[in-house]
């Protein structure tokens, strides 16, 4: 009997950096016969990805608690130097401008793989973030699990039909709230606007600079600290942790559910406020997920089994408005 061989994929980062980290692992594990382990503890979903997500054939593993995940830590491994102590191996985020991959806290060997070729060692290790547009790969082929597609339909079925949406990423990255106020003001009068952002402090902003929109959010942030809520839900408990990551899905089904979507070009980033953020390229992955969609409602519909949003006859795509200076 041929040994089974294994991608084990934990990615770091957002959710779209997850995706596009998982998306990564899955082509590679398809094209050289290999079994895809997702660890997804560390991610944007902030526990196990099969808790929220499933795909269709076999040939992956989504949760580590699966009787199918091996002892990966009897397995010869690359890097040949964290064998033997895979599931217990510390690590930190590499120094190095450009790079972010994860690096073994003794060692400091990079945890990853050359994606190039075939190996001959049993298991790889991929511990990486990074975002881009493979999560648009990946989430053609997902589904969400029943309960977290079923609260998704409920929320978007509580918002009035032929809503517009908008995100607003205000933490690590910033967003000139002036900009997109003035350019969606008369846009937006009269109509009801779903928000999602971040950061608690937009929400109020909005609705101040917004008098004649009918303002909505459907999920309730839990932190206020100027850091993205996947970055600092990843050291509270478990409860707090499911809140974040089922927020962070719930809103992206609703903003790519919405008549016209309105994203916002990315102005700076903290910690490098005089960097240049202009142009298409700035969007935050969240918001190009959320865009991919919105663009391509089949797509949504069977991530959520089927759900029309209210609309008759149902659009085949809804309207993206990108604000930037």
């Amino acid at each position: 009997m041929t040994e089974k061989r294994y991608v084990l994929c934990r990615p770091q980062g957002g959710l779209n950096d997850t995706l596009c980290q998982i998306e990564i692992c899955r082509a590679y594990a398809a094209r050289y016969g290999r079994i895809l382990i997702v660890d997804g503890r560390q991610s944007g979903v902030l526990g196990e990805f099969g808790n929220y997500f499933r795909m269709a054939g076999a040939g992956h593993i989504f949760d580590m608690t699966d009787k199918a995940v091996p002892d990966i830590d009897s397995l010869d491994c690359y890097p040949l130097e964290v064998q033997g102590r895979v599931s217990t191996l510390r690590s930190k985020r590499n120094p190095a401008p450009g790079w972010r991959c994860a690096v073994d806290l003794d060692t400091e060997v990079a945890l990853r793989f050359p994606l190039d070729r075939d190996h001959p060692q049993t298991l790889l290790l991929h511990q990486k973030g990074g975002g881009g547009t493979n999560s648009f790969d990946l989430i053609n082929r997902l589904t969400l699990v029943p309960w977290l597609a079923q609260q998704a339909r409920d929320k978007i079925a509580q918002l009035p039909v032929g809503y517009s949406a908008l995100h607003v990423r205000n933490t690590d990255y910033r967003t000139d709230i002036g900009m997109v106020l003035s350019a969606i003001r008369d846009r937006v009068a009269g109509q009801d606007l779903l928000v999602c952002s971040d950061d608690p402090a937009v929400l109020p902003a909005l609705r101040s600079g917004l008098p004649d929109t009918r303002i909505h959010q459907i999920t309730t942030l839990v932190y206020d600290g100027g850091r993205p809520q996947h970055t600092t839900a990843g050291v509270a408990d478990g409860i707090v942790r499911h809140h974040v990551a089922t927020g962070s899905i719930v809103d992206l089904c609703a903003m790519a559910a919405a008549s016209t979507l309105y994203v916002s070009v990315l102005r700076s980033k903290e910690g490098n406020e005089s960097a240049d953020f202009t142009g298409m390229n700035r969007l935050s992955g969240y918001s190009k997920l959320a865009v991919h969609l919105c663009q391509n409602k089949k797509l949504l519909r069977r991530l959520l089994g089927g759900f029309r949003f209210g609309f008759n006859p149902w659009p085949l795509a809804g309207s993206v408005r990108i604000i930037q200076p």
